[in-house]
């Protein structure tokens, strides 16, 4: 059996989602019980996986995904491209100056095979000597503990020499105790006991893990907060935990700041960041589904940077308008006056005085509709934002995107819509008259609604694909479309009064039993199904990009639709406000992170090709060889399109709204202590609008990006064989 070895890009997207995802530890091997007790009560970092198990053949979800002999080669042929230089004939004498990302990706192979932990700590900080104080690193890193326990089993040699290989160092076999000296910086400790290697970072940190398998000292599984938390998680198979204490951090940053800490503390409470408690989260496998919970602790404040989860809960009947069978759900709960007063409750906290800014920024927004924000727009619109895509309606893998906004009011409804259709017409600019085309906002009436959509001519080349912007104002719903089509299949659907998305939400979704702020669904089957047959089509252009790489890529490593498709299940997020905190809960979240890498991948690809024809196209149809240009065409001089005057640059909305904001949010985060000593003139500046001058500097900056961006596009894309 031929065996093919990845490029570096490919093994780190491989690594990325075993971590990114919830399937470091997957499927959930054995775990060591004696890592919870070693690390210390006060880790404010701790991170545990468990041994990668077998999987089983026959099963469902991912114990029969991980035994399909289609992956087993697949993840041998990984493995084959992560052994050492000299397991493939090359020189057995590795230099330690040559490692490679490889050697690191071995080293993080090995470890995440075998139960493991990784904590970190940091000891108080002493008093501050003075208003004068000023931190110093070194004293940070001498109170800096990092702690690593991997029981390694007959892999403890095997780690150790993928270490060496790493860092360039010479760890013996068995070490006791081994100190590796790191000039500037805390002290690395290597001790191997028993089965376990530990790795301490800090004089006295093997000691503290020593303790604490010993149960000599308190661990984190004696937490009270981690217990609650957990409480809240409740998962048994366990793969992966992650703990992290942000109240402790905070203080931990406040104390070693000294004086400079507490001009901090304000800022912190004032924009609510003190109601962080902290965030523990938990990854496992529930019937062969893969499923990572985790919950935040906020003692159930929704003010300050909180403010978006105080929105009403959505319910199940605002799920209704969406199709029975879409395949792609996003639904959300966001509440815009509440949000806006929030906001405003916010800037008045932190600092009073802008609040009149605030006002005055809103006022203008209000000039420009000609609507009241607070009697016109905020009861318009309900808090329920979802968006969708149905196959019976023509949607493939997202394609026939439509986002509805709820309306609560038709009549105020009709009033903001018709003033943003009229903004829009004002902003659209004939983009494609230097290709002889139009922009224009057109209208057709369709099954008694009106349909508005975004049409240009003379913009499009070859095969790219584009959107057309639509809208469509209905007595439930602001809708949107990526193109018209999609609009009127949506509009054909609510007029015959199909079932509806409600009808199947509590089965679809999570957490809908809790106050539900955030629901998102992909049909995991139907996902698979596309990009399986999408990626095989790919396989010689991933060929040829690792290639360029310096590594080599066997297309027939990629599993098949068959090996694929009947483990795969629905992928879902949920998020719920709960008295304590805010809980989340994702199912197959490695599908999911899967679906984005491929779709990216295919996108890449035919925008790279797409690029490649524009380029042609913008070249001479044909040059003569050389010979001169053709008969009757002899110092001619066709211009394609008259040259225009250049129009000053002006500057964009986005960037005149940030503007405009920035010396809101500066006074809103700046405690009036320390305002006083800073010049109104700075607030001035920031206000003003940027000069003539300065907008140019802006565009030939965008320019000078846009070049490179179109350079590296160049070099990742494939050499032409050299006919």
């Amino acid at each position: 059996m031929a065996s093919a070895s990845f490029g570096v890009g490919w093994i780190e997207i491989f690594l990325f989602l075993l971590g990114g995802s919830g399937l470091l530890g997957m499927p959930p091997g054995d775990r060591d019980p004696a890592f919870l007790k070693a690390a210390p009560q006060n880790s404010l970092i701790y991170v545990e996986w468990a041994a990668r198990g077998p999987g089983k053949v026959g099963a469902p979800g991912l114990d029969g995904l991980v035994a399909d002999p289609e992956i087993q080669f697949l993840l041998k042929t990984i493995e084959a491209g992560l052994a050492p230089a000299g397991e493939h004939g090359a020189d057995p004498d590795h230099e330690h100056s040559q490692f490679s990302s490889v050697d690191s990706l071995r080293l993080a192979a090995l470890l995440t095979a075998h139960p493991g932990c990784i904590y970190a700590t940091i000891d108080p900080a002493p008093a501050a000597n003075g208003l004068l104080f000023v931190p110093n690193p070194q004293d940070l890193l001498k109170r800096f503990h990092v702690g690593v326990i991997i029981d390694a089993g007959a892999d403890s040699d095997a780690i150790i020499d993928a270490f060496n290989v790493m860092s360039g160092k010479e760890v013996p076999h068995q070490p006791e105790m081994h100190a590796i000296p790191v000039p500037n910086g805390p002290q690395i400790v290597i001790h191997q006991e028993g089965t376990r290697l530990l790795v301490g970072v800090g004089a006295s940190t093997i000691t503290q893990i020593q303790a604490g398998l010993r149960g000599e000292v308190k661990g984190l599984d004696s937490s009270p907060r981690f217990q609650a938390g957990w409480k809240r998680i409740g998962l048994e198979r366990v793969g992966s935990v992650t703990w992290f204490d942000v109240r402790g951090t905070t203080n931990i940053v406040l104390q070693s700041l000294g004086p400079a800490g507490a001009i901090a503390q304000p800022i912190i409470k004032g924009v609510g960041a003190d109601a962080l408690d902290y965030l523990l989260t938990g990854a496992g496998v529930v019937d062969g589904t893969v499923v990572q919970r985790s919950f935040l602790s906020t003692g159930g404040r929704t003010d300050g940077i909180l403010l978006v989860a105080g929105s009403p809960p959505l319910k199940i009947e605002q799920l209704s308008h969406i199709p029975i069978d879409s395949d792609l759900v996003l639904a959300g709960s966001l509440s815009l006056g509440q949000v806006v007063q929030g906001v405003r409750e916010l800037v008045g906290k932190t600092h009073p005085l802008s609040v009149q800014v605030f006002d005055e920024t809103l006022k203008e927004l209000e000039k420009e509709l000609g609507l009241n924000l607070v009697n016109d727009v905020y009861p318009a619109f309900g808090n329920a934002w979802t968006a969708f895509s149905s196959p019976s309606e023509g949607g493939i893998a997202g394609s026939g995107l439509v986002a509805a906004l709820e309306v609560r009011d038709p009549a105020k409804a009709q009033a903001l819509y018709d003033r943003l259709l009229q903004l829009v017409e004002q902003a659209l600019v004939p983009q494609g008259a230097e290709f002889g085309g139009e922009v224009e906002l057109k209208q057709q009436e369709f099954l008694g609604h009106s349909i508005s959509y975004v049409n240009g001519s003379g913009l499009s080349f070859g095969v790219n694909p584009s959107m057309i912007p639509t809208f469509c104002l209905t007595r439930g719903h602001l809708l949107f479309a990526v193109h018209p089509q999609a609009m009127k299949a949506h509009l054909r659907h609510l007029g015959q009064r199909r079932p509806g998305f409600d009808q199947v939400a509590m089965k679809k979704l999570s957490l809908t039993k809790d106050e539900l702020l955030l629901g998102c669904y992909l049909d995991g089957v139907h996902s698979v199904q596309a990009l399986s047959g999408l990626v095989p089509f790919m396989g010689q252009t991933i060929a040829e990009i690792v290639h360029t790489q310096g590594g080599t890529f066997d297309p027939f490593v990629i599993p098949s639709g068959a090996a694929l498709i009947p483990y795969a299940g629905d992928i879902t997020l949920s998020v719920a406000r709960v008295n304590d905190g805010i809980l989340m809960e994702s199912r197959n979240p490695h599908l999911g992170i899967a679906m984005i890498t491929g779709f990216v991948m295919i996108n890449n690809w035919f925008h790279t090709g797409y690029e490649g024809y524009l380029e042609a196209q913008s070249k001479p149809a044909m040059d003569n060889g050389g010979l001169g240009v053709a008969e009757g065409q002899v110092g001619q001089v066709v211009p394609a399109v008259a040259e225009k005057a250049a129009e000053p640059p002006k500057e964009k909305g986005g960037d005149a709204a940030a503007r405009r904001a920035a010396p809101i949010i500066m006074k809103a985060l700046i405690p009036d202590g320390v305002q006083q000593f800073i010049p109104d003139e700075v607030f001035r500046k920031l206000a003003e609008p940027p000069s003539p001058e300065a907008l140019k500097q802006r565009e030939k900056r965008r320019k000078e990006l846009e070049a490179k961006k179109r350079e590296r596009l160049e070099r990742r894309r494939p050499k032409q064989p050299v006919p």
